[in-house]
């Protein structure tokens, strides 16, 4: 046991830089917990405390932090934000080498990428955590951007889908929109709950939540953390942006058997719909009288069948047109003669020999 909390202090020292005995004072107060005694290392630091408490009771009463309008806090925090941005732009100024367009980096004998300045190591932000905090006028929102980074890498690629085939109808858009995944929010923090997280933010260090030791390099280190800030007051947090479950999925159609009555074509021919057949205007044969110059009409019925009817030249259309519906009852029609063939219903009071049906032949046409 020794051993480990010698070991565990040496890694105290590499982490943190602090002597033996502050290592030592800090692994007995943790618990020889590694992780906690650095956070409690940093916490004790930004405290003003210059000595870690002495026994663990005192780690378990939380610091009190002040009390400051949310408005103010976040505006310090935002301000604190841009003037380190500021201070490091100015701090860092360009300093590499230029060179003209075409010329070789060996031109001018200086590598394109000069090393740092001796004494001056680079920032390492190697596997550095990324979070993303939104202000809003009635709290805040956190989210881990480098969990959710890590969630998609470690995601298989899904197998691509088979080719659809076939017309896709409006429906099926709408199925597919609906079972698609929803964006959301993370959950709303209230400020007046979140106090020491505000202040830790204000003064510039990762809140207590996001401290973690990162082993990637095989040295232990703390993690560093890259904190993204963004103001959206003076709007509310929407009310539907939480967390939300899968959508319910549509309802089936209903889908109704089909209840009417059908028609054929020769029903249609016949009339036989829901309207009424024009009625002829009469069905009576054609009476000849012998003494009266006499004619021929030969008519084609609807079936094909070909009728010579003798009529008188006196004889109307109108009652060569009922001689024909005495023919074929309950059936609706019109006659048509010429060519090409037009229909007689104009002269319907008109004599056979007025409308040139003299020896002609007449076609019974359907309506």
């Amino acid at each position: 046991q020794m051993a480990a909390m010698a070991d565990s202090a040496a890694a105290f020292m590499e982490v943190t830089g602090a002597d033996q005995a502050t290592a030592e004072q800090m692994m007995a107060a943790s618990g020889n917990d590694l992780q906690a005694a650095v956070a409690l290392f940093y916490a004790a630091e930004t405290g003003g405390a210059a000595e870690p408490p002495a026994d663990s009771d005192s780690m378990e009463a939380e610091p009190s932090a002040p009390s400051l309008p949310q408005g103010d806090l976040v505006a310090d925090i935002l301000s604190n934000a841009r003037n380190e941005t500021d201070e490091r732009a100015e701090t860092q100024p360009w300093a590499g080498a230029g060179r003209t367009l075409g010329s070789q980096p060996d031109a001018v004998g200086v590598p394109l990428d000069p090393p740092a300045p001796a004494g001056e190591p680079p920032e390492s932000r190697h596997n550095a955590k990324r979070v993303r905090i939104i202000f809003w006028a009635d709290g805040f929102t956190v989210e881990d951007l480098s969990a959710e980074e890590a969630e998609a890498a470690a995601a298989q690629p899904a197998a691509p889908a088979a080719r659809k085939t076939g017309i896709q109808t409006l429906g099926d858009r709408r199925a597919a929109a609906a079972a698609s995944p929803k964006m959301a929010l993370p959950d709303l923090r209230k400020y007046e709950d979140n106090k020491q997280f505000m202040v830790d933010l204000k003064n510039g260090l990762p809140p207590s939540e996001f401290r973690e030791i990162d082993l990637s390099s095989g040295t232990p280190r703390p993690r560093p953390v890259d904190i993204m800030l963004g103001d959206l007051r003076p709007a509310s947090y929407p009310a539907h942006g939480g967390r939300a479950g899968p959508a319910p999925p549509p309802a089936a159609p209903q889908l109704t058997p089909f209840s009417g009555s059908g028609r054929s074509m020769r029903d249609m021919a016949a009339g036989s719909s829901s309207s009424a057949p024009v009625a002829p205007p009469s069905c009576e044969a054609i009476t000849v009288d012998e003494t009266l110059p006499q004619t021929t009409v030969q008519v084609r019925l609807q079936d094909g069948t070909r009728v010579r009817v003798t009529a008188n030249h006196s004889h109307t259309v109108k009652q060569l047109h009922a001689h024909v519906a005495s023919l074929t009852p309950n059936l609706a029609f019109e006659l048509r003669a010429g060519f090409p063939p037009k229909s007689l219903a104009p002269q319907m009071d008109a004599t056979l020999e007025q409308a040139s049906l003299l020896s002609e032949a007449v076609v019974q046409a359907p309506l």
